[in-house]
């Protein structure tokens, strides 16, 4: 949208986010249905990154970060879930070489009902991506009151606006600092709850449709367009 102002169109410039589909997130599954239908996690709070394991979505920042993450929160369990992009087999070699092989799971992609489940029972939800334009997983962690930490190429500055989580640079140790202090963070059953609400009322498909046909509409109505 930046780009396309500097142009200086008389275009009128409309921005309208992605969103989530607001009935699958009405109903959240009961705490702790992803330690059930995954034992051998163990108990204790849980650090979830889901995503492509690719090398854009800073798998490798994670890794680096994983040693002090893990040396300053004992009791976490980290499960890094998605497709293999790439960057699967360094991720898994470098926690291995960490000896992080009993803390951090690598279940592959998880679909339906249970990334519902693992997005719901994840204490913070992990996004330390390279760039992203919009990221709808991120948007499915805040829908299940998950609060986040991000990086700032992320483009997500609502996170910090709203008080949802936390934005940081890609630098492995500011990154760790960053999940250290949101799993500290007194109020983030609080921060969960403003990231849902934000969510349902800015970024559903039904609110965002009616806007985007609105806009049309008023296009559409304008003398110029009449006359075409």
């Amino acid at each position: 949208a930046e780009a396309i102002g500097d142009l200086r169109l008389s275009a009128t410039l409309r921005v309208f986010p992605n969103g989530v589909e607001e009935a699958r997130f009405e109903t959240l599954p009961p705490p702790g249905t992803f330690a059930r239908l995954r034992p051998d996690l163990g108990d204790g709070p849980m650090a979830l990154f889901l995503a492509r394991l690719h090398h854009k979505k800073g798998l490798d920042v994670l890794a680096e970060s994983l040693p002090e993450i893990c040396r300053r929160c004992p009791d976490l369990r980290v499960v890094v879930a998605g497709p293999d992009g790439g960057a699967g087999a360094s991720f898994r070699a470098a926690v291995e070489a960490a000896g992080l092989g009993r803390r951090v799971f690598v279940p592959g992609p998880i679909y339906g009902e249970e990334k519902l489940a693992a997005l719901r029972d994840a204490t913070v939800f992990l996004l330390p991506s390279r760039q992203e334009g919009f990221s709808v997983a991120l948007l499915e962690a805040l829908a299940a009151e998950t609060p986040v930490v991000i990086t700032d190429a992320c483009n997500f500055p609502e996170v910090a606006d709203e008080g949802v989580g936390r934005i940081c640079t890609l630098d492995p140790a500011v990154f760790a600092d960053a999940v250290c202090a949101q799993l500290e963070d007194p109020d983030g059953v609080g921060m969960g709850r403003r990231g849902r609400a934000m969510v349902l009322r800015d970024y559903v498909w039904s609110r965002i449709a009616a806007a985007l046909a609105e806009a049309y509409r008023n296009a559409a109505s304008t003398p110029a367009a009449r006359s075409r």
